[in-house]
This record gives C-alpha cells, structure tokens and sequence, in this order.
C-alpha cells in the first residue's frame, strides 16, 4: 500500500531524531529512530518506511525540521493545540533547556549551559560528577569523571548497565541545575502540561528517573506529565510553517507523539505540618522531602486524598508509563532507584542500511577518533614509539603531524610551543584534559602559542594495554602519510594508500566500548527501538549486539 508521509527531524550536535507521520486523517505515528550524526537521508528513509511497514516507493511530501532553539515556539503551538499551559524539558549534552507557554501567548525558551548532561565547564562538570556518585553510591571519583568525560566526547558511544546508570543519575542533577537557573514564570504560566523530550524522556518511561524528579520544576498540585519518546517535537516549532499552520500541525500530531508518563502531585511542604495521602484503602504519612508512587497504568485514574492542618483536598491522577507520583517538598539527590537493565540482544537482525552509520575516518586509511580539541590541521605524520629524543621533536616539526600513544600534558604544550601544527595521541584522563585546556587558555590568552593547533585524542580516558598495543601498530603502518585532523567526525584521514590496511570482507569498525578497534560486517538493527537502537554486527563469526554509537561504516 503506497501512503503519503512527511518526516519531523530535530538535529543535536551529536544525533538527530526521525519521526514519520501519516499524512491521511487522521495523523499517525508510523514510526521513529534516533540516529548518529552522518546518517544518508535516503537510509534513512528507507529504514523509517521499512518499520512502518509501506512501500519505499511512497512519498515522504515534506520534511520538517527545527533544532533546540525551536522548543520555545513548539511550546507555544502545544499550549494552543492541547488548551493548557505548557512546558517542555530538554536535557541534551550541549545544554539544559526549559520552555513554556499559555494558549494565545508566545513562547519563551532558556537555555542553561550548567544543566547540560554533562557540563563543558570544568568546575560545574566536577558538581556534577558528585551528584552522580552520591546517587549511585560509587566511590571511585577518578573513574566516575573519566566515564563522565567520555560520554560528554561521544554520548552514543559505550552504552552499559554503568554508563546508563551515570547518565540517569547525571540527568536527575541536570534537572536540578535547570531549577536552580531557572527563573520560573508567573503562576499564570506554571506548567499544568510537563512535556519530557529527547534522552529523559526514554528515562522517564522505563523508571531509571522516577517522576519525583522533576518536582522542582513544577507548581504546587497536579501536573499532567508527557513523554516525546520520538525527541521531535522541536519540529513541531518549525519556522519552516507560519504560526496558524504550525498550530494546525502541533493539533494534529500532539496525540500521536505524546505518551503519557503519568500525574505529578506536589504537596506543600510547611515545618511541622502532618500530611496524610490516601489512596484507596491506603493510608500513608508523606514526611517532609517525601516520595509516594503507586503503580498506575495508562488510561487508568487514582482518586488521592492529602489532609493536613484540617483540610482536605481530593484529586483525581491519571496514570501513565511511570505511575503517578506524589511529592512533598525536596526529595534527596539519591532518587536514581531502578538499576537500567540491559536489553537482551535479538537473536535475528532486522535488515536495514549499512548507511545509517556515519562513515569512519577508517574508510580511507585512516583513523576513527574520540575527539580533536583546537583546528583542524594537516601534514605529514611522524610516529614516535616513546616521548621523542631532540631528533625525534625536529624530524616531528618538519612532519607537521606527531603520533605518540602516550603522553602527558607536558608533551602537548611542548608540542605546540616547538611550532608542530597537530598530535594524536591515544588517551588522557580528565583530570590531565582539565589541566591541558587551563594551560593552553593562558598561553592563548597571553599570545604565546596564536598558531592553529589540533590535538586529536583517539580513545577514551582509560584504555587497556591491547588497545595501546594495536593503535601503536596502527599508527606505526601511517608514518610518513600525508595526514588532516579532523572534526566530524572526528579522526584521522589520509588521502595516500601506503598507510591504509586492506580489510576483506568487513564494512563495519566499532569506535567504543570493550570491542573498541575490532572490525565486522553489519547485519542490520538488533532491534527497532526508537530511542537507543542497536546494531547487530558479525565479528571473528560471532553475531554482536553493540549500540550504533559505538558503529562507524567503513564504505563511502
């Protein structure tokens, strides 16, 4: 069956989100997938139509686009379409947002760098990494930075049950650093309707971040909690569309796109006052910076009671993905609770487009990176096994390009002062990142090192000897070649072909996590999940489940 369709896209630093909606009355999710940044939009269309089960041949009539800065207006269509007062939570890994609107008034947006999943500032970025370890109980801050610093680099990338729970945890301080920042709109404006986007959204709907989160956000009373688990709903505030339009859209699609998570009662929270909820046959004491949550469906109502100091208030909460949760006052940091289980890998791959990875740096001799910090530079590239002797630094100035698996912060400013243009290297922690970037700010600053420089980092801040072991060979085999550094994605290519390895057989290099390096044949998706879909990917003849952000193509 041949079905007319268009596509909302919203577009993040290091993903886009894809949802495809029917065009015939009425509108329809068909379906939705988050993908890395460097996608092929043919793929992509093809892999959307795919899951939705319509010809290929079928028309996508308009794509339709809007990034973060659109939520603002996206807020002002929801509040028209759905007749309430709406706000919208974003936690993205640039930066925390907050919008907010009433119907027949425009909407506001604030974007606020410190509730960024994981902060770029150095000393925020320290803040959060303690509320992460107080969340989850963790005592090695070392550790708990680097993985921190990791997922800032590439936050797709090295998905486990302990990088999840970091994220979860790091999200829950985001929200509480969106509070903080936040100057909240008068009473008229608070937020009957929370709409939940992009990553938090997904963590909302499986629990690992419990709806008492998001209690600091809200005005006394019931708010009414929604999920975008599709993370498009930034398009919705498109200025592709004028505002009549864009209302009739955000009228259309609203249903389609937001899940319920369930109703969020907040109680007033007054010294010494006793608050009793009822629920039922239930009677609970809810003490001051207490949590109560019931297990309540979708499509299913609570009649809860809340006395205290004599009065009696009913109110009627709709349940949802999460339940229904009632606060009172300022739950404790430590509201990360349900451990993220992992998914079990599909023992049979869903076909889809090798072309839904972004393309490796690998695909032309080269090298995938984490991360290149200052310019993009090129040059000829000179490998030094070790920190190099005064030759070594003079044949490496006239390269260009230094490799050295290992080094210090030491080495780097040295680099740059002796007039080399780019150094990869294999791995820094944060700590020593943190160091680097303060040293490099004031010679900066001071006018002491004005030329471009790039520092490309190639793996993550803790790498095993194995790993050292085999990016040494690889750099070793690129000695002599004619380099660039660059960006995104970040990496290492070269146009000559002494230093490329030929690899039969395999399309597929994995960037991240413990199978880092190793190279495969992509069999398709392990699974069509919209919000953190997997590939499956053949390696050494073992069928592999790893996240796509770990997965790069390694054909044009």
């Amino acid at each position: 069956m041949t079905r007319s369709s268009y596509l909302l896209v919203r577009d993040d630093l290091d993903r886009s989100f894809y949802a495809l909606m029917s065009d015939a009355e009425p509108t329809r999710l068909l379906s939705s997938i988050t993908l890395p940044t460097g996608a092929k939009g043919d793929a992509i269309a093809e892999m959307l139509q795919s899951v939705a089960g319509i010809e290929q041949s079928g028309a996508i009539s308009t794509t339709l686009r809007g990034d973060p800065s659109a939520l603002g207006r996206a807020a002002s269509r929801l509040a028209e379409a759905l007749g309430v007062p709406v706000q919208i939570l974003d936690i993205a890994h640039d930066a925390g947002r907050a919008a907010w609107a009433a119907p027949g008034a425009a909407g506001e947006l604030v974007t606020i760098a410190e509730a960024a999943l994981i902060p770029a500032d150095a000393s925020e970025r320290r803040r959060r990494c303690d509320a992460v370890l107080r969340a989850i109980g963790e005592r090695d801050r070392a550790a708990v930075a680097d993985r921190l610093g990791d997922i800032a680099d590439r936050p797709m990338s090295g998905r486990d049950d302990a990088g999840d729970q970091i994220r979860a945890a790091a999200c829950v301080d985001a929200i509480r650093s969106v509070a903080e920042r936040w100057i909240e709109p008068s009473p008229s404006m608070s937020g009957l309707v929370l709409i939940a986007t992009g990553q938090l959204a997904d963590y909302l709907s499986s629990g690992v971040v419990p709806l008492a989160a998001l209690s600091p956000l809200v005005p006394l009373g019931r708010t009414t909690v929604l999920l975008d688990r599709a993370g498009v709903v930034s398009a919705l505030g498109t200025e592709q569309l004028n505002e009549t339009t864009g209302a009739e859209l955000a009228r259309a699609t609203a249903e389609q796109l937001l899940t319920p998570a369930g109703d969020l009662l907040v109680v007033a929270d007054h010294p010494g006052a006793a608050v009793l909820i009822r629920a039922g046959a239930e009677e609970h004491a809810l003490l001051s910076d207490g949590v109560l949550e019931f297990d309540v469906s979708s499509g299913e109502t609570a009649d809860i009671e809340v006395e205290t100091e004599g009065q009696h208030v009913l109110a009627v909460l709709h349940g949802g993905l999460a339940g229904i949760c009632v606060v009172r006052g300022t739950p404790p940091d430590g509201v990360v609770h349900t451990p993220v289980v992992a998914r079990p890998a599909r023992v049979l791959p869903i076909a889809a487009p090798l072309e839904l990875l972004p393309r490796s740096a690998s695909a032309t001799g080269g090298l995938g990176g984490r991360l290149l910090l200052g310019d993009e530079v090129e040059g000829s590239l000179y490998f030094s096994a070790t920190e190099p002797d005064s030759r070594g630094w003079a044949a490496a100035h006239a390269a260009g390009i230094l490799a050295v698996v290992s080094v210090s912060p030491e080495t780097v400013l040295r680099a740059r002062a002796v007039g080399i243009r780019g150094l990869v290297v294999g791995s820094l922690s944060d700590g020593e990142r943190e160091a680097l970037s303060a040293s490099i700010d004031r010679r900066v600053a001071a006018g002491v090192a004005p030329a471009p420089f790039g520092l490309l980092i190639l793996g993550g801040r803790r790498e095993s000897d194995e790993w050292a072991a085999e990016l040494g060979k690889a750099l070793a085999a690129l000695h002599n070649s004619e380099v660039r550094l660059e960006r995104h994605p970040a990496g290492l290519t070269t146009s000559a072909t002494g230093g490329a390895v030929e690899r039969r057989g395999v399309d597929t290099v994995v960037i991240g996590g413990p199978r880092a390096g190793s190279y495969g044949t992509w069999r398709g998706l392990a699974d069509a999940q919209p919000s953190d879909p997997q590939g499956a990917v053949e390696i050494n003849g073992d069928l592999v489940v790893l996240p796509l952000g770990d997965l790069q193509r390694l054909t044009a």
